[in-house]
């Protein structure tokens, strides 16, 4: 059943979990509610397409027969579903009406009395309701279950209608027409909603993939740590939310943070991101040497690249540091970066902060020759991010950026440290702020499926953790595809610092 994807759109290998979950989703009453408007959409187009066996019996003499009964109508009824606590949801439904039309022959004999006719047949039930409990839970892999139980359906009245033929004789075998009918109904009912549960919310969520493979080496695991938390007035999903290394899935050593409540809002769903699932993909990027790359003249903007130079008149390398442009004139730099250990990322006051540590080895280009080593930088660098989110995609900007150095090792003697800071200043502004901003204004899509849309779409950050509060939108007429395509700015990051800095950077 479609609907229930309304349930699991995040749920977009096996260890030892945190105790505290790295993704969290809570769907409330407002969501259930609209659900259960989708459901009512659903459940009336199924029925309304779904085929209806013939019906064939015998009663007091009579041989009968009921053929091609299909469903013309059936009116909305009243609807719910609840929340049961610590169970599930239960979905109640009365007042419907269904009508019918179809087909039927008999044939009668007594003694030597034979009849036999034919005509065509309206049936029309009103009253008609139902309940069914719908049980949700985790397997083995952290994939969530769901399964149905407990269908009961009552039908208030019903009459029939008889065309064609010697009406005198229907009124033997009206009731049985009636209680065949009765029971057919009853029985379609229950099937077309357990089928919509048990076989096809079942299998849907089968397909669901619990992690998700960024770039070729980072695994996002987000299964479910426990069985879904059920209240009177919202649904919980916990989820592990960390990244490994595809190669060798180990935990990280050390353990996300509580995750803190969200504040009074009507939203349908929100979703926390912990900060413990960036500090795993920074974790494992550093444990695996991932976080390096050269930049070299080549890779700034044709106007900018002269600053890696050895020699110029006013504003380059060798200006800053007059020993390298005496020993190497008339040549460039390229720098070696590399992080020196695991990054850090919190998410508080408003804002992601991010420290960073890491070493810049120069070295001298020389022609045709290997380069000429200079010297090794250390660095602390602080990044202050702002976030934001517009048409379902949370977006950053580099807000600050602090960096303090120091001389970790010199082939060239002493170094000015004031020209270094200057230097990296300008290094900072001509390619590390572009550089990052070009990666934050990509976009961190929100998971979403093809029939399901988010809106009205709010981004906090609080203690340790972003908050997506967001309404759903159901679309019925689209195509869902399978997948984890809503998953993107991870790969795309990864990708970048992957392939490093040698597409065109633009300066803001």
């Amino acid at each position: 059943m479609p609907v229930i994807t309304l349930f699991f759109i995040l749920l977009a290998v096996t260890g030892t979990y945190s105790s505290n979950p790295g993704f969290k989703t809570r769907i409330t009453s407002r969501a259930i509610d609209y659900a259960n408007g989708v459901a009512v959409d659903v459940l009336t187009k199924k029925l309304m397409e779904m085929p209806i066996p013939d019906i064939h019996g015998k009663e007091s003499g009579v041989e009968y027969s009921v053929i091609g009964v299909k469903i013309k109508s059936f009116n909305k009824p009243s609807s719910k579903i609840n929340i049961v606590p610590k169970t599930g949801l239960g979905w109640q439904l009365s007042n419907a009406g269904i009508s019918l039309h179809g087909d039927f022959k008999y044939k009668y004999k007594k003694g030597w009395i034979k009849i036999s006719d034919h005509g065509s047949i309206d049936a029309g039930a009103e009253g008609v309701g139902f309940s069914i409990a719908i049980t949700i839970g985790q397997d083995t892999t952290g994939r969530p279950l769901i399964g149905s139980n407990h269908c009961s359906v009552a039908i208030g009245s019903m009459n029939l209608k008889f065309h064609g033929g010697a009406s005198w004789i229907y009124n033997l075998f009206k009731d049985t027409f009636i209680k065949a009918l009765k029971k057919l109904v009853v029985g379609k009912l229950c099937e077309v909603v357990s089928n919509a549960i048990n076989n096809d919310a079942e299998k849907s969520l089968k397909k669901l993939k619990v992690t998700a493979l960024l770039d070729k080496d980072f695994l996002l695991d987000y299964r479910l740590t426990a069985p879904p938390n059920f209240t009177s007035t919202y649904l919980e999903t916990m989820h592990k939310g960390e990244i490994f290394w595809n190669q060798q899935i180990k935990e990280a050593p050390f353990s996300a943070a509580p995750l803190p409540p969200v504040p009074r809002s009507e939203k349908m769903i929100h979703l926390w991101v912990s900060d413990f699932l960036f500090n795993t993909a920074m974790f494992v990027a550093q444990k695996y040497n991932f976080l390096k790359f050269n930049l070299t003249a080549n890779d700034l903007p044709a106007s900018q690249r002269s600053v890696l130079d050895t020699s110029c008149v006013i504003m380059c390398v060798g200006a800053m540091i007059p020993k390298i442009r005496q020993k190497y004139p008339h040549t460039s730099v390229d720098l070696e970066m590399a992080s020196s250990k695991k990054p850090h990322i919190d998410v508080q006051n408003g804002q992601l902060l991010i420290r960073f540590f890491g070493d810049i080895k120069m070295n001298a280009l020389m022609k045709n020759q290997n380069p000429a080593y200079l010297l090794t930088l250390s660095s602390a660098m602080n990044m202050t991010v702002n976030m934001s989110i517009e048409n379902e995609q949370i977006f950053g900007h580099l807000q600050d950026l602090k960096i303090d150095i120091g001389v970790k090792d010199s082939a060239i003697g002493n170094v000015n440290k004031q020209a270094l800071q200057f230097l990296l200043d300008s290094a900072i502004s001509i390619f590390v702020k572009p550089h990052i901003n070009s990666l934050l204004k990509k976009g961190f899509p929100l998971p979403m499926t093809d029939d399901i849309k988010f809106r009205n779409t709010e981004l906090l950050l609080l203690s340790d953790a972003l908050v997506v509060s967001t309404d759903v939108v159901y679309n019925a007429t689209a195509t869902p595809t399978n997948g984890t395509d809503g998953i993107k700015i991870f790969p795309n990051i990864f990708q970048e610092i992957r392939r490093g800095p040698s597409y065109k950077i633009q300066t803001l």
